[in-house]
């Protein structure tokens, strides 16, 4: 059976460790790792992307240092065309409400390919993920 790679990036280790620790209770087969500096994530993706080596998903915060979620995961996805690698799936899973316009923008030019509010109920954190693991692009 497939494992399934999950990169997430949030610049709060407690909100890392909380969605790491509910997916593996939650999901079989997955293989998470968590960044809570972006540039670590940047350079991690990068790095996978110019190997070809697959991620099926990427969880990220809109606020954070350096980019923020919108032009971090817009980079990546000029990286992957660049290089003509399929695109990583992106969950922008954050609390802020007065990022709408960027959300909508993420999710109208595919940057984004969901949005989940921190405050949305745990099982649709699990039911987003499941779905976009097995989707097809």
């Amino acid at each position: 059976m497939k494992r399934y790679k999950i990169i997430h990036l949030d610049d709060h280790k407690l909100i890392t460790d909380s969605i790491r620790d509910y997916l593996l209770r939650n999901l079989q087969d997955v293989y998470y790792i968590g960044f809570n500096d972006s540039w670590e994530a940047f350079r991690y993706l990068v790095n996978s992307i110019e190997k070809n080596e697959p991620i099926d998903m990427f969880i990220t915060d809109y606020a954070h240092t350096g980019l923020d979620g919108y032009q971090f995961s817009k980079a990546i996805r000029q990286l992957e065309g660049l290089l003509n690698r399929d695109p990583i799936k992106i969950l922008l899973l954050t609390m802020y409400g007065d990022t709408l316009p960027a959300i909508k923008r993420g999710l109208n030019d595919k940057t984004f390919n969901w949005y989940l509010s921190l405050n949305s109920n745990p099982t649709e954190l699990i039911d987003c993920v499941k779905s976009g693991l097995i989707a097809r692009w």
